[in-house]
């Protein structure tokens, strides 16, 4: 199966077209905490000890393992993001144009997945998507994992998405 193709979205760990807001209150696990770069076109909120690089390239907080991108950093911040938005979009656009792996692939526990196993393959849903306790992912590297949901992806506090290596 041919994977999506990221470009610039690769070095992202979340990026996002507009505005993005991370929930920073109390300690573990009642935070944002983010491994990897993050970038937005818009404004960024709520990350702890946001700070400006000495090179205003980019920003750090204390709750990322990365920098942080926004378009009001110095060049060449700005077209690198632009550039990732437009590679994010068309990854999308791939992804959601790929065919179900498997008639038992659409609409799984309709749409209420806790405590699920998710094998490599590519997975529909038709309205929302309900994670109320932690689920797992497990393939190897070379495996691919599409998850099309037409409604909202909702998370439920406390929630771990496990990513177990197939042996």
């Amino acid at each position: 199966v041919k994977p999506v193709p990221l470009g610039e979205a690769d070095d992202f760990a979340l990026l996002a077209a507009t505005a993005l807001a991370v929930t920073d209150t109390g300690g573990p696990p009642h935070r944002s905490d983010i491994t990897g770069n993050v970038g937005a076109l818009g404004d960024v909120s709520g990350f702890t000890n946001f700070a400006a690089d000495a090179s205003s390239e980019f920003y750090t907080s204390t709750r990322v393992t990365g920098r942080i991108y926004t378009a009001d950093c110095a060049a060449p911040t700005p077209a690198k993001l632009t550039q990732a938005v437009s590679d994010m979009k068309a990854a999308y656009d791939d992804a959601a144009s790929r065919s179900v792996s498997a008639l038992t692939n659409i609409d799984v526990m309709v749409g209420a997945i806790a405590g699920l196993t998710f094998v490599p393959g590519v997975y529909k849903w038709n309205a929302y998507v309900q994670v109320a306790s932690d689920i797992t992912i497990k393939g190897s590297a070379d495996d691919l994992f599409i998850f099309q949901v037409v409604g909202y992806l909702v998370l439920a506090a406390d929630v771990t998405v496990n990513l177990v290596a197939d042996n």
